[in-house]
């Protein structure tokens, strides 16, 4: 019962993080999307649904920097 648990409180725990992370790409994506369109207070569109985070880049600046490059790109 208690390794249940264990393994319960684990998949909180990722799931939770990578939530976060995800939240992470987004604000990312709106920021890289105004800052290529170039106005000041700028009203971004709803961004899409995250890739998946490459290997080694499931941190919340990682992500972060992953959606802005693709705001970036989307906001020419």
């Amino acid at each position: 019962m208690k390794a249940g648990c264990v393994v319960l409180f684990g998949l909180l725990v990722s799931s939770a993080a990578s939530a976060e992370n995800e939240e992470c790409w987004q604000e990312g994506y709106k920021q890289g999307w105004c800052d290529a369109k170039g106005i000041n207070n700028c009203l971004p569109p709803l961004p899409p649904l995250p890739p998946l985070a490459p290997l080694g880049r499931n941190d919340c600046s990682s992500r972060f920097a992953d959606g802005y490059r693709q705001g970036l790109a989307h906001g020419h």
